[in-house]
């Protein structure tokens, strides 16, 4: 997720479980020049602030246990990985025959 001009801080990333939802939860703080008031001509501000949350569903097989989350020049990587018990597993079962 695209952050900048965001502290760690202010960030918050949860999962629940067992719905598997990631959320990203953070605040953006106003910019030093931005106004409320109308009637006074500010500079161009490109990011919005205040409050914001973002939820994603995470696949069945995500391993909630290993999601680990990281920040750099404003980019927020969260990493999931997938579950060993639930990787498909093929076993070849023996048939035989009666009365033979």
């Amino acid at each position: 997720a695209d952050v900048p001009g965001i502290d760690a801080s202010s960030l918050h990333v949860d999962v629940v479980s067992p719905s598997n939802i990631l959320t990203i939860r953070g605040e953006r703080e106003k910019v030093r020049g931005e106004s409320s008031d109308e009637k006074v001509l500010t500079r161009t501000i490109q990011r919005h602030s205040g409050r914001f949350v973002n939820k994603y569903i995470l696949p069945r097989e995500a391993n909630i246990d290993s999601v680990t989350a990281t920040i750099k020049n404003g980019v927020l990587v969260v990493r999931v990985a997938k579950s060993e018990k639930e990787k498909t597993h093929v076993r070849r079962v023996q048939i035989s025959t009666e009365g033979e």
